[in-house]
């Protein structure tokens, strides 16, 4: 996509050149950090927190139905 959009005059000024440069340099900046679930779900490995966890059940209780208070989609 760059090289194509790089022909066109003027390309280097437009956003359309800057946000996805931008976001290039920050994911591989950050490669490092991220995490591969398919290698700790075949593993074994636990694949998310015991934080998460905890925010996803009281998450799914709140927005069950016949609840007294219940959140809004």
């Amino acid at each position: 996509m760059d090289a194509t959009l790089l022909a066109t005059k003027g390309y280097e000024h437009s956003t359309l050149y800057c946000n996805p440069r931008r976001l290039y340099f920050c994911i591989e900046k950050a490669a490092g950090t991220f995490v591969n679930y398919g290698v700790r779900y075949h593993k074994g490995l636990p694949i998310s927190s015991i934080a998460e966890s905890a925010v996803n059940l009281v998450v799914s209780h709140l927005m069950a139905k016949k609840q007294q208070m219940r959140w809004t989609d």
